[in-house]
């Protein structure tokens, strides 16, 4: 079993249509991967009376924690098991056929 880690969360980002599910400290929201971090919801707000979503950007190392699981389209890669975040055996066969 591999264990994600930041460096893998940026190749995910260079992948695209990559997400992760937060835990409840972010209330399990799901949250585009992108190479910079990861875009969380930061509110609404009405510009030129147009509704607009806010996203922020937190870094990896600040999220990392929070990552409850992580999907590419429908396909799920990783889930956190007792405290660590593990690639799925999708995941493995993914990094198998880049090898």
């Amino acid at each position: 079993m591999h264990e994600i880690k930041i460096n893998d969360l940026r190749s995910f980002a260079k992948a695209g249509n990559s997400t992760v599910k937060l835990d409840s400290y972010y209330h399990y929201e799901i949250a585009k991967i992108k190479k910079d971090g990861i875009y969380v919801s930061g509110g609404t707000i009405f510009i030129d009376g147009h509704r607009t979503e806010l996203k922020t950007q937190v870094p990896f190392y600040e999220i990392y924690k929070h990552i409850d699981t992580i999907k590419q389209g429908r396909v799920l890669l990783a889930e956190r098991r007792a405290g660590k975040l593990i690639g799925t055996w999708k995941y493995e066969q993914m990094i198998g056929e880049m090898d």
